[in-house]
């Protein structure tokens, strides 16, 4: 019996461990940000909120409609939006961070959009402030092609990023492509973070590189 009691203590011991680099996040409506009084701009994709060490957190992912020129010779353009804002106990939400990328005027077709089920929040370095990171693409393509990825990995307002490609694949294998931006370039700002942060983004940038075709 004594030796049930010991392992049950280990065990749970361990789902703490585990559990403190997953803050507990929750998912909010555009009626909970309404709510907050927080303002941004593009439309609703996704919204999730939860406490580190600056107190009540939300990340507000955004992407705008995709507007023709005014002179077909203009083309298409479409934005995007990330961000992060805290409320340090004084019931007023500050912008931390924000991110934005965009492609203008676009004679072709626009892809400019945040790669669903990427976004997540950490603390890997168990700081108390946790990490968000998330991926999207952006490309002006007139054929099957590769868009430009971008990760982003945000915590307390630093920003760490992965820029490159995404990689096609057809019938299970992947496709050649003849693209010149690069397969993949890691940010210096790396350089200075923990171990653990660049092992992450690079799992992250691995599971969501791959774009199957007929999907």
């Amino acid at each position: 019996m004594r030796t049930l009691f010991v392992v049950s203590i280990a065990f749970m011991a361990t789902i703490f461990l585990c559990n403190a680099q997953t803050p507990q996040t929750h998912y909010v409506t555009v009626k909970d940000i309404a709510a907050k009084k927080i303002k941004y701009k593009g439309n609703f994709i996704q919204a999730l909120s939860w406490e580190d060490k600056n107190g009540e957190n939300l990340i507000i992912l955004t992407e705008t409609e995709m507007k023709e020129g005014k002179e077909e010779k203009d083309g298409r353009s479409k934005e995007l939006y990330a961000f992060h804002y805290i409320d340090k106990s004084t019931n007023t939400f500050q912008q931390l961070r924000q991110i934005y990328d965009f492609e203008k005027d676009c004679p072709f077709d626009v892809m400019v959009d945040h790669v669903a089920g990427s976004l997540s929040v950490t603390d890997l370095d168990k700081d108390g402030f946790a990490e968000i990171t998330f991926l999207y693409t952006v490309g002006c393509r007139s054929d099957v092609s590769p868009d430009v990825l971008k990760l982003m990995m945000l915590e307390n307002g630093e920003k760490y990023a992965i820029r490159g490609r995404t990689v096609l694949y057809e019938n299970g294998s992947p496709m050649k492509d003849y693209a010149e931006t690069p397969a993949k370039i890691v940010d210096a700002s790396f350089n200075k973070a923990p171990k653990a942060f660049l092992d992450y983004a690079n799992k992250q940038w691995e599971q969501f590189k791959i774009v199957k075709m007929g999907e």
